[in-house]
């Protein structure tokens, strides 16, 4: 008796193992591939995404959201924000972790930057230090590395380069830096690196006090392989670090010391302002690549087409785009 009750326990467990694997063999039939609109997010232009760990920061029109369960739920953030009369008015967003404190930040077209301490639940100006009391901050772009936060801001017609160590409580302009037009950031341990208009790829790895650029204007040439001069965008995963141009895409595998060229045969259209990494999988535009860049597809099935792609971040296994008309997520890109 003792043996048949062991022989039916051992097939009861069985067949719930079974009915587990099987549901979720089914769960991952049924989640649909290509590109999907979230509701909510329709006909609102969607400028930002961020994420910070599980959680998930969207710019809308007036409002930030924030999603902690994948983007099935969402709250509307508004506590100390201004509310603007603008179709769009975030534009870059930014996160620092000090002390098991994570510090957000959020940057505007006319309101400067504003800050969060409680993972977005309310949010204070952050202004001091930049523009010496001109009004109407432009915030371009933000950025953190080893402990100090970046913010490309334009201040009366002049844009402007501004670091901050104190996280987010003063702000100092960084007087040397080697070109005013910055497109986006990325780090690698204490170096970041920021996308220029003029002078390719430049990094500091100490505050901005000194410059490593890839393009040697001496020389008019490239000492590291990164033959142009104008950078749109630019990611890292680990050691590695994907930079898109006006011509070309370059990619670095030791860090940003020396830059491989992507063959023209081989690329995605140039030119795109956003990429983001995972693993050997990169996304820049619509164009993705598994294999580090080496051959490209197409990813536009369920996208209103012709539609830019705005902003990207990757959060788990899925990809999520800002775009004109709200935001998307494709869940089998990176499967």
């Amino acid at each position: 008796m003792k043996q048949r009750n062991i022989k039916s326990s051992i097939l009861f467990t069985v067949l719930i193992l079974f009915q587990i694997t099987a549901c979720k063999d089914q769960d991952d039939q049924d989640e649909p591939t290509g590109w999907r609109q979230i509701p909510g997010f329709e006909k609102q232009r969607v400028e930002v995404i961020h994420v910070l760990g599980s959680s998930i920061y969207v710019g809308g029109r007036d409002s930030i959201y924030v999603s902690t369960d994948n983007a099935k739920s969402w709250k509307t953030i508004v506590t100390g924000l201004p509310i603007p009369d603008y179709s769009y008015w975030l534009r870059s967003f930014g996160s620092l972790l000090v002390n098991d404190t994570t510090y957000l930040f959020a940057g505007t077209v006319l309101d400067g930057i504003y800050r969060s301490t409680d993972n977005g639940k309310s949010w204070q100006e952050a202004n001091n230090g930049i523009g010496n009391g001109i009004e109407g901050y432009f915030v371009r772009a933000l950025g953190s590395c080893d402990g100090v936060v970046y913010a490309t801001v334009q201040v009366d017609m002049s844009i402007r380069l501004y670091y901050s160590t104190n996280r987010g409580q003063w702000w100092s302009v960084i007087t040397n830096a080697p070109t005013e037009d910055f497109y986006g950031y990325a780090c690698i341990g204490n170096r970041i690196f920021l996308a220029t208009n003029w002078n390719g790829v430049v990094s500091t790895s100490d505050k901005g006090q000194s410059w490593t650029s890839t393009w040697n204007y001496e020389t008019n040439t490239s000492d590291v392989g990164l033959f142009e001069t104008q950078i749109n965008a630019i990611t890292t995963n680990g050691k590695d670090v994907f930079a898109v141009g006006d011509y070309s895409i370059h990619y670095s595998t030791d860090g940003g010391n020396y830059w491989n060229r992507i063959s023209p045969d081989s690329i995605a259209p140039p030119g795109e302002i956003i990429a983001v990494m995972k693993d050997s999988t990169v996304m820049v535009g619509y164009f993705v690549s598994h294999n580090y860049g080496r051959t490209w597809s197409e990813e536009i099935e369920g996208l209103p087409l012709p539609s830019r792609i705005q902003t990207s971040a990757i959060l788990g296994d899925k990809i999520y785009i800002g775009l004109n008309d709200g935001l998307w997520v494709n869940p089998s890109i990176l499967k």
